[in-house]
């Protein structure tokens, strides 16, 4: 009876016990980083893109030979490439941003009546994301791996897998929270200042809200390894080939720092908040790349408009919400945008200040080609009256002569 009793209490003891917390799991370093799965792609990404950033590179030399002329043109190759990739991987990134147009214009679901899950889509086109939302969807629930099955159709590439991938995609645009309607979250009490005014820490948000950004993420990942791999190789090939247009401040330190940027992005785990705030000021590279690579494509306004929407609105729109309203774990994203802030305004100015020059010295080159053919035509008009005047008087001499010598016969 005592041996039951006691296998009784032992069981008690047994069920009593809270489970236990699944182990914490170690990973192995590489100078300094702890090699998760994030980290390991990102350091993958960094071997890959700087071999390819030199193969694009020199198969772009090879088929515009007219850059061996030009190394000021040969140095924008690299960026030119760079930015469409940073661009495109945004724009994976980007619909984790939310913000305040929706509840500005009265369109969330509160407002609305709606439920909590609607979206841009299902509010306003209604018909599109309901198809959207069963296109090729019977097919991928009767799979176990949909992605599987989608690469292995998409290889057969049939009707039935583009209605598959097609519904994939859409049905992941239409869900994300870019183009949710609900209510945005509140700020939380212990980031709003007591007696601030509303929009400088009192809880107001300008236009973003970063409440359902992720931290890291598998693109953000080989995107920021990619971003690393471009530095290390524009700083090679620059002293290869274009060290003259490698500029100190837009070159070697923005490179230098920014590698260092991204190491610490990986170490803290925050390479998604980056991508989101520096993808978003990439399209204006691809205008400003794209103009030097092909003159006749150049596009001083358009350039120029991107670049102070983009690179400043959005920027000192992005610092707004990262310091007055973002938990301040986010790997020093208000400190990096103030400093690309300030970087920013000073490359607008003297963007600026370099259209002024250049319309002042054709100001100038068009009135002196304006004084020139003054010149010429007031010569043009004075010759014809300077040869009147001297056939006058070759005539008067030849008379003269002519009189002179019947006299003296």
């Amino acid at each position: 009876m005592a041996t039951v009793l006691e296998t009784l209490a032992n069981l008690v003891k047994l069920s009593s016990k809270a489970p236990s917390a699944p182990p914490i799991p170690v990973y192995d370093k590489f100078l300094g980083l702890e090699l998760t799965p994030a980290n390991v792609l990102f350091l993958q990404s960094i071997v890959i893109s700087l071999f390819a950033q030199f193969v694009l590179f020199y198969t772009t030399w090879y088929f515009i030979p007219s850059l061996s002329k030009d190394r000021r043109r040969l140095a924008w190759v690299p960026s030119f490439y760079f930015s469409i990739l940073f661009t495109t991987a945004f724009m994976a990134e980007m619909g984790m941003m939310r913000t305040t147009v929706f509840e500005r214009l009265g369109m969330d679901t509160v407002t609305l009546g709606l439920p909590s899950d609607a979206t841009m889509f299902s509010y306003l086109f209604p018909k599109f994301n309901a198809w959207a939302m069963h296109l090729g969807s019977h097919y991928v629930q009767e799979s176990r791996d949909g992605l599987g099955v989608i690469l292995q159709q998409l290889h057969e590439w049939d009707n039935e897998s583009l209605s598959v991938l097609s519904g994939t995609f859409l049905r992941w645009m239409v869900s994300q929270p870019v183009f949710s309607l609900a209510p945005l979250k509140p700020v939380d009490p212990a980031y709003i200042i007591q007696g601030a005014p509303y929009y400088f820490g009192g809880g107001g948000r300008l236009l973003f809200s970063m409440e359902a950004t992720h931290k890291s993420s598998k693109m953000s990942a080989i995107m920021i390894g990619c971003l690393t791999g471009f530095f290390l190789g524009d700083n090679i090939l620059a002293v290869m080939h274009y060290l003259a247009h490698h500029n100190l401040l837009s070159g070697w330190v923005h490179h230098v720092v920014y590698t260092g940027v991204s190491y610490s992005l990986a170490r803290s785990q925050t390479m998604s908040i980056f991508a989101v705030c520096g993808g978003i000021m990439e399209p204006s590279t691809i205008i400003l790349s794209m103009g030097h690579l092909f003159p006749a494509a150049r596009s001083t306004f358009l350039f120029g408009a991107s670049f102070f929407l983009l690179r400043i609105v959005c920027c000192a729109l992005l610092w707004h919400e990262f310091t007055f309203n973002h938990p301040p774990n986010t790997g020093g994203a208000a400190q990096i945008l103030s400093l690309c802030l300030i970087l920013h305004i000073h490359w607008f100015i003297a963007y600026v200040r370099g259209i002024i020059r250049r319309a002042k010295r054709a100001t100038k080159e068009k009135e002196k080609q304006l004084d020139q053919g003054v010149e010429q035509k007031q010569k043009q008009s004075e010759s014809p009256q300077k040869d009147k005047i001297a056939t006058g008087v070759s005539s008067s001499v030849v008379q003269l002569r002519f009189r002179s010598d019947g006299d003296e016969n």
